[in-house]
């Protein structure tokens, strides 16, 4: 019963009507940040793309994976090559048995900087998501 009336009370039953409009407000700005992040997360993630050319470079990885990669690059106008993207499917395997240390470090940080590399998804969304539920909390008084 106390949980119950903690989220009551953390949803901003006990503010006054002013206080509830700025409230939602700050939930609406903050759920449309949030959806905005998500999307230029996406996007960059469907930008990426490692394209690898030497057949060498493919030691390690499974035969699954390389045909996958072989099919992007053949519909990408490529054929003959391979390309690696950030899509789960694609990244985790790479990174878990490619032998090429220089590519697996490239995947790796096209991965972990997607949303950090200054380019035209980056506008911002995700600080000022972070920054979002402090203002919240001021306005709930917490």
């Amino acid at each position: 019963m106390e949980e119950t009336y903690k989220d009551f009370v953390r949803g901003g039953a006990n503010l006054d009507a002013d206080s509830q409009k700025k409230l939602r407000e700050l939930n609406s700005e903050i759920s449309m940040l949030q959806l905005t992040f998500g999307q230029n997360m996406q996007k960059e993630t469907n930008a990426f793309q490692l394209i690898v050319d030497k057949e060498e470079d493919l030691a390690g990885l499974p035969q699954n994976l390389i045909a996958s990669a072989a099919e992007t690059a053949k519909e990408a106008g490529m054929e003959g090559k391979w390309i690696f993207t950030l899509h789960n499917p694609s990244v985790m395997p790479f990174l878990q048995y490619a032998d090429n240390r220089d590519l697996r470090e490239k995947i790796f940080k096209g991965y972990i900087n997607r949303g950090n590399n200054g380019n035209e998804y980056d506008k911002g969304s995700g600080a000022q998501t972070a920054q979002g539920p402090s203002g919240k909390s001021q306005a709930d008084g917490i």
